[in-house]
């Protein structure tokens, strides 16, 4: 630590813009790195204390190792107070796009929506969809995608929906020996649900709300909905 001698640099290194304040979803302010100041320092100066150090990472391209000093010069974008925003957004949508919280279950996505650690966004045969992360980093989706959301664009997972050969509404699907030819059958369910069955047998029925799958000789890939 750099002691109280860091205090009476902040006058003239720490400073908002209102421009740069529109791009983030939340009041931040700048700071001008002075030499050997690291992120326990400038966390001590601006929120007060220096745990909070990996706050300055939030909106920087910086990496805060413990007593590290940072690059002198360093223009760094901080948020104003302590905060725990939610690790990105949906900045846009064509429909048909769904949105599933962490342990929820899916619904249509609205534009604007945050997502927190671990939720889904997946885009349906016409959906398209982008995700703005606090890095300020962006997803874009294609149809029949799914990401599950964690940290930042490069850490989160994307993978294929894979488009559903058969949808069930009510009543009882049976998928048999044709599935073990290499390709599973897929079962949509309504909501967004999936069974790929690659089983001698695999029996989907649907009564009401509520889905029961039943394997013979093999295995079945269930997705919730």
């Amino acid at each position: 630590m750099r002691g109280a001698g860091v205090g009476l640099i902040v006058a003239s290194v720490l400073g908002s813009s209102p421009a740069v304040a529109q791009d983030f979803p939340e009041p931040v302010v700048q700071w001008g790195v002075q030499p050997d100041e690291s992120c326990e320092d400038i966390a001590q100066v601006v929120w007060g204390d220096a745990r909070h150090a990996p706050l300055v990472m939030r909106y920087n391209a910086v990496t805060c190792t413990r007593g590290a000093p940072l690059k002198v010069g360093l223009t760094l974008i901080l948020p104003a107070k302590v905060t725990a925003p939610a690790a990105a957004r949906i900045r846009s949508i064509v429909p048909s796009v769904q949105a599933r919280p962490p342990g929820g279950s899916w619904s249509a996505a609205a534009q604007g929506a945050p997502l927190d650690d671990n939720s889904g966004v997946q885009t349906l045969e016409t959906g398209r969809a982008s995700i703005q992360f606090l890095d300020r980093s962006q997803l874009m989706l294609s149809e029949n995608t799914l990401v599950v959301i964690f940290g930042t664009a490069s850490q989160s997972t994307v993978g294929s929906r894979g488009a559903p050969k058969i949808e069930i509404d009510q009543g009882e699907v049976r998928a048999m020996v044709a599935a073990l030819r290499g390709e599973p059958l897929e079962v949509a369910t309504p909501g967004g649900g999936s069974v790929a069955a690659t089983s001698r047998e695999t029996v989907i029925e649907r009564k009401g709300d509520r889905s029961t799958v039943v394997v013979f000789e093999g295995s079945a890939r269930v997705a919730n909905a």
